[in-house]
């Protein structure tokens, strides 16, 4: 499964500032006790509003400051794991402090050079499909855990205020279903059943 590399160092040291990283790679064990918090893209095949082929994402910090924002190709199968990144935690940290993740589907306009799973630039874009689904996670102290955004989802009715669309956990302890509406304040990463 593609991941997700920044090629910025600069932005790996800005976002190292809050002790929350963005990272392309993580390893099965978790170095020093940091927390990780793999954010897995999968493009939703029944938008009704055109074909989700990228995710504008941006992460903030628990005070809604932006950290960073990215453009995926998703251009991939739909209801299949296209383009994923890792959120890390330093141990010194508390893990119970949140950051807040918004994934927004659009279509791509056929002028990226990225590949299927990659990053590009872009600015927030024009003409999303459908909501931003938004998530207030925070991470299980020393575990690699799994959060799944089905982006582009739609639900069979409006999910409530406090609700995102085929993001966030289910109430089994497993990642949304992608036609389901879930907390958007996820109640601990650490109910996850999966981990990395």
């Amino acid at each position: 499964m593609p991941r997700l590399a920044l090629r910025a160092s600069a932005l790996l040291t800005a976002l190292a500032l809050p002790a929350l990283a963005l990272t392309g790679a993580c390893s099965d064990e978790p170095a020093g006790g940091a927390s990780y918090l793999l954010i897995e893209l999968v493009p939703f095949g029944g938008n009704s509003l055109g074909k989700v082929s990228a995710a504008y994402v941006a992460v903030k910090d628990d005070k809604g400051n932006p950290l960073t924002n990215l453009c995926v190709n998703l251009d991939g199968a739909p209801g299949e794991v296209v383009g994923s990144f890792v959120l890390e935690r330093a141990a010194s940290k508390p893990a119970n402090v949140r950051a807040t993740v918004e994934v927004t589907p659009f279509t791509l306009s056929g002028s990226e050079t990225a590949g299927v799973g990659e990053e590009f630039a872009c600015g927030f874009p024009t003409a999303p499909l459908g909501k931003t689904a938004v998530l207030h996670v925070d991470f299980c102290p020393g575990q690699p855990k799994i959060l799944r955004f089905n982006v582009g989802a739609e639900c069979p009715t409006a999910c409530e205020s406090d609700r995102a669309c085929g993001a966030g956990i289910g109430v089994d302890g497993k990642n949304c279903p992608e036609t389901a509406c879930c907390p958007s304040r996820t109640p601990t990463a650490c109910s996850l059943e999966n981990e990395i």
